[in-house]
């Protein structure tokens, strides 16, 4: 089968699971939207002020790129590797949600945050943090998170003695490990994005 035939068979069979996972992830950025507009600005008025400073220092000095670059690695690795190692557990699916939410979750409550308090420059500092995230994070972290869960129900099938038909594990491990292989590639065009043009952006809406 085409790869291109392949990509869109596998979309179309897996369509309620995109939906279901995009709903989780868009509960989460209402969530955290929700908990920041509960706050009046003088109960985060400490954090608007180190906000201040850090922006201020950050747009007038150097801008440390290995660390940046560093630092978004392995918070992308750490991440899909829990999914991935969700996928061989047969509660993976709920793990998997839990995560999905949680980065709705960051993604809504800083954006409100930093909304709320610096109002039109907050959308654009929003915009500049997470535009990467929209285009090649997000996908990604969703394609991997179906294939996890495909994998940790395969497992389940498998312990409950529920599977019809014979499945070779080790195919579809090796399968599976490629795609996660894959989606850490991607992500290191993420982090390369980062930490080069997130604070280019920074620097110019600050």
């Amino acid at each position: 089968m085409p790869i291109k035939e392949t990509v869109r068979y596998h979309f179309r069979s897996n369509l309620f699971k995109y939906v279901f996972l995009s709903a989780i992830f868009i509960l989460g950025i209402i969530s955290g939207t929700y908990v920041v507009m509960r706050y009046d600005l003088n109960e985060v008025k400490d954090v608007t002020v180190f906000m201040d400073d850090f922006f201020k220092i950050f747009s007038q000095g150097s801008v440390d790129y290995q660390a940046i670059f560093k630092t978004s690695i392995l918070n992308m690795t750490k991440e899909f590797l829990m999914v991935w190692l969700l996928g061989f557990t047969v509660i993976g699916v709920l793990g998997i949600v839990l995560l999905v939410f949680r980065r709705g979750f960051l993604i809504g409550f800083v954006s409100a945050f930093f909304i709320k308090v610096y109002t039109a420059k907050g959308i654009g500092i929003s915009l500049a943090l997470f535009s990467a995230q929209a285009i090649l994070y997000i996908p990604v972290l969703f394609i991997l998170s179906i294939f996890a869960f495909e994998f940790s129900m395969l497992l389940l099938n498998m312990v409950t003695g529920k599977m019809k038909y014979k499945t070779d594990i080790k195919k579809f491990i090796l399968f599976y490990t490629c795609v996660m292989i894959c989606a850490i590639l991607i992500g290191c065009v993420y982090a390369l994005s980062e930490t080069y043009i997130v604070p280019y952006l920074l620097k110019i809406i600050m």
